[in-house]
């Protein structure tokens, strides 16, 4: 679903994972410049900001797009709708329809470039490491 790392996180492709919490250690260590899982997740609400945003292409598009998610949301609260899951989906069925997509619902971030140092999850750089040999 939406709550899913896989459509919504904050990952940051360019940055390494924790080894220690790849490792399935939790890492407790403060000066620890990596990620970690636990900063992985979105809050609903933020999952919720990025599925309403606005991708339209000229301003008389965002400004149509605006106008219909605000009432989209309006008719969801008259109706006493607070729950994450159904403000989800009538978000999203607002999305496909103003659209005209019924595969577009969330905006996937483009995959990172073939050359990036992630291709090769080993690929980290040593002087991370005090006491790898080089």
């Amino acid at each position: 679903g939406l709550r899913s790392l896989l459509y919504s996180n904050h990952i940051d492709p360019n940055k390494v994972m924790c080894k220690y919490e790849i490792n399935g250690g939790v890492c407790n260590d403060d000066t620890c410049h990596w990620q970690h899982f636990r900063e992985l997740s979105m809050g609903d609400d933020e999952i919720l900001v990025e599925l309403a945003e606005n991708e339209g292409t000229t301003e008389e598009e965002k400004e149509e797009y605006c106008i219909g998610l605000r009432n989209t949301i309006m008719e969801l609260k008259e109706k006493g709708i607070k729950d994450f899951a159904t403000v989800a989906q009538g978000i999203a069925a607002y999305r496909r329809k103003f659209f005209g997509d019924e595969t577009r619902v969330v905006k996937l971030q483009p995959p990172p470039p073939p050359h990036s140092n992630l291709t090769d999850p080993m690929n980290i750089p040593t002087h991370d490491f005090p006491n790898a040999k080089r």
